[in-house]
């Protein structure tokens, strides 16, 4: 595939069961960093926490997946 780029991404923590993403912004989409490791956990049994601040607002697209893919990832709100 001429000009693919290819893409990774590590979670900003991890443990033996999870792997977490933590997001600081007003508004979060469904983006690729969060589909591959969405990914990532289901090939690998793990849940993908992503901790949000209380304010910020989801994206449908974003709510949607989660809603999907429940089994392997959750929206935490964390305080502001």
């Amino acid at each position: 595939m001429e000009g693919a780029v290819p893409r990774g991404t590590r979670p900003d923590a991890m443990t033996d069961t999870d792997t977490y993403l933590i997001k600081a912004c007003d508004r979060l989409r469904l983006t690729n960093q969060i589909r591959l490791q969405t990914f990532m956990a289901m090939q690998h049994g793990l849940r993908l926490h992503l901790h949000v601040r209380n304010d910020t607002q989801l994206s449908g697209p974003l709510r949607a997946f989660v809603d999907e893919h429940g089994a392997f990832v959750s929206i935490e709100r964390q305080g502001r």
